[in-house]
Formats: structure tokens, C-alpha cells, sequence
């Protein structure tokens, strides 16, 4: 009739079958919420965090610059 054995293997496949399925789940909604984020980001013209850090340092150093010009200035 049912040996054990076999049922464990049938159990034990169908675990490992589950387990693909839910990585592979979360593998979609992970790339599915950060497609939609991206475009939720496009729609208000966010600006790309690499392109803000090289904006910020520019500035940090067009200020460092004038506060010299300044100083130079009220000698």
C-alpha cells in the first residue's frame, strides 16, 4: 500500500516545489515595486541621487570659494 518513504519524498518535493515558487514570488514583486516606484519617481521629476551628490558638492565648494572672495575682500 503507502510506504512511508515514498510519502516522505512526495511531501519533501512538494516542499522544495513551494519553497522555488515563493522565491521566485518574491523575486517578481520586488522587481515589480521597484518598477513601479521608478516610475512614480519619473512622474515627479526626481532628480537621481548620483547626479544630487555632484550638484552638492559643486556648490560646497562654489561657497568655500566665495567665503575666500569675501575674505580677501575685507582685508
Amino acid at each position: 500500500m503507502f510506504k512511508p518513504e515514498r510519502i516522505i519524498d512526495d511531501v519533501a518535493r512538494v516542499a522544495g516545489g513551494a519553497i522555488g515558487l515563493a522565491a521566485d514570488v518574491s523575486k517578481h514583486a520586488k522587481g515589480t515595486a521597484h518598477t513601479y516606484a521608478q516610475q512614480a519617481a519619473d512622474a515627479v521629476d526626481l532628480v537621481p541621487r548620483a547626479d544630487y551628490e555632484i550638484l552638492e558638492a559643486l556648490v560646497h565648494d562654489l561657497r568655500e570659494r566665495v567665503e575666500a572672495l569675501e575674505n580677501e575682500h575685507k582685508r
